[in-house]
């Protein structure tokens, strides 16, 4: 027979943190971080629809879930775990057209150190002034899905999806 182990005492941050759970006190999720930029590819998709009202061009309507895997890929190279560019692109495509059906995507990244307030007026500026990203902001799109995350070191990472 075994004798009868008195539990041992819970360490006092886990003490702390069950008497948090315990009273329903707020404890930050993963997802509140995930959110944490929605407010610049809000911005960015404003801007984006300002520069193609300007041109006589229809606004792309937000696609929340080519945001996500746009704000993915954003993820992904603030994190270093991919290098800042394309990489991946058609596994993007092939993620969207599992559930929207389209002949064409496209796909414009940027990245800046910009403040918050600046940074998406900023990623537009940039990419508007080159050929090939200007050519997707004005192409033939319906819908659009933005993401963006930070890096470490302040960088703001920009993904934006076009879907025909």
């Amino acid at each position: 027979m075994h004798p009868i182990r008195r539990p041992t005492a819970l360490p006092p941050l886990a003490r702390l943190l069950l008497l948090a759970l315990a009273l329903g006190a707020c404890v930050p999720s993963v997802l509140g971080r995930r959110d944490a930029y929605r407010d610049v590819e809000a911005r960015l998709h404003e801007l984006v629809n300002r520069h193609r009202a300007e041109r006589g061009l229809p606004p792309l309507v937000h696609d929340p879930a080519v945001a996500a895997i746009a704000r993915a890929h954003s993820r992904r190279m603030a994190m270093g775990r991919v290098p800042f560019g394309h990489r991946g692109f058609q596994a993007r495509a092939r993620e969207v057209r599992a559930f929207r059906p389209s002949g064409w995507i496209s796909e414009n990244v940027a990245v800046n150190t910009f403040d918050r307030r600046a940074s998406p007026a900023m990623a537009l500026k940039g990419l508007a002034g080159s050929r090939k990203h200007r050519r997707n902001l004005e192409g033939p799109f319906a819908a659009t899905g933005i993401g963006v995350a930070r890096g470490r070191n302040g960088s703001y990472y920009y993904t934006q999806l076009f879907v025909h």
